[in-house]
């Protein structure tokens, strides 16, 4: 873990890959401020005025669905970013035990093929599900924070779960 992040590149492809988790949560919060009709929002009732009226008379009826929305987008392009961090850390992994004739060393222990792929599947487990799962239930959390409507929870909690359970199909179809 310590030498792929060393890479420039890997620094620079999680660095980006958090931009569209700030978005999540921007929008979560946003959308927790309608809610509650906070005038922390008059600088941008611009883009309040754009939507519907019945939008904005009930924002809590779309709560659901803008949630889904929202999650929706983050995950489209967080999967582009996680393809893109396996292609900048995975091999790197194989390659440099290739390298530094590392593999005599590894199965002249007892640890079978499997250990080894396991090993290697962890470290870019950890990398996509840092990028993936961990903002994601960042961004839900503060969404939930910045509701302050106990009724969100039940409302969203399903999202949570899917964000967590897409999240690790992300880090298992992509790590392999």
């Amino acid at each position: 873990m310590r030498q792929q992040i060393r890479s420039r590149r890997a620094k620079w492809l999680v660095a980006t890959a958090f931009a569209p988790a700030f978005g999540l949560a921007t929008v979560l919060v946003f959308w927790g401020l309608l809610e509650q009709q906070s005038s922390l929002l008059e600088p941008f009732m611009f883009l309040v005025q754009s939507l519907p009226e019945e939008v904005r008379a009930g924002p809590k009826a779309y709560r659901a669905a803008v949630w889904t929305m929202a999650f929706n987008y983050f995950f489209m392009i967080e999967t582009f970013f996680a393809m893109l961090l396996v292609l900048a850390v995975g091999p790197d992994l194989v390659s440099q035990d290739l390298r530094f004739n590392a593999m005599p060393l590894y199965f002249s222990r007892p640890i079978r093929r499997l250990d080894y792929f396991l090993g290697k599947l962890g470290v870019i487990a950890v990398f996509l599900a840092g990028v993936a799962v961990a903002p994601a239930v960042a961004a839900y959390l503060l969404g939930v924070a910045f509701s302050f409507d106990p009724s969100v929870f039940r409302d969203t909690w399903r999202l949570l779960a899917g964000s967590v359970g897409y999240g690790l199909v992300i880090v298992l179809s992509r790590g392999r």
